[in-house]
């Protein structure tokens, strides 16, 4: 079985090899599609969600829509070796490049995790027993540890495996979106 560093070097060989992501422009709006009705069905209207980069599920026609009918966005900032996650009204003006050149918050008033409902991430690699492989920094796993959250993962369907060691540290991801569904990690985490 193929270690998570692996998994990771492997996908992120892959992502970065591609030379154009039009490709994933269809792909981008049926996972937007699928996550937009998730969030509806679980009436969801404060939610932690991410800065799209290179590769990673486009979402930011969704968070516009969503500020517009008055769901709460909250973005990630890195404050050491953890995430607090700050409230973005204006996706244009709120927002500004931050650590690894990720657009973060302007403004430094966090809101406290359990008054967040759902977060949603972007992954190097996702599994379908709930484990998130990220770009290998910890960032997630350390803000998140211990902490039972609404996780949602979102990718494209050949980043999603049928199965993940887990570690004794990593968050489990409730749920996985990709263009093909919207699916319930099965493994019971303790």
């Amino acid at each position: 079985m193929e270690e998570k560093k692996e998994i990771r070097e492997k996908m992120l060989r892959l992502l970065n090899s591609i030379k154009s992501y039009t490709s994933f422009e269809v792909k981008s709006k049926r996972i937007e599609a699928f996550l937009k009705s998730f969030l509806e069905e679980k009436n969801f209207k404060k939610i932690g969600v991410y800065s799209p980069q290179s590769w990673e599920v486009d979402l930011w026609e969704l968070w516009r829509w969503a500020r517009r009918i008055g769901w709460e966005l909250f973005f990630p900032k890195v404050e050491g070796k953890v995430l607090s996650y700050i409230p973005v009204s204006n996706l244009e003006t709120d927002l500004i490049e931050g650590t690894y050149h990720i657009k973060e918050p302007r403004s430094s008033n966090k809101e406290e995790i359990e008054n967040i409902e759902v977060f949603v991430f972007p992954g190097v690699a996702f599994s379908k027993n709930g484990v998130r492989i990220g770009r290998g920094k910890g960032y997630v796993d350390r803000t998140f540890y211990g902490k039972k959250k609404m996780m949602v993962g979102v990718c494209y369907h050949f980043q999603f495996f049928d199965f993940i060691l887990r570690d004794p540290w990593d968050v489990k991801i409730n749920f996985i979106i990709t263009e093909r569904g919207v699916f319930e990690a099965k493994e019971v985490w303790s």
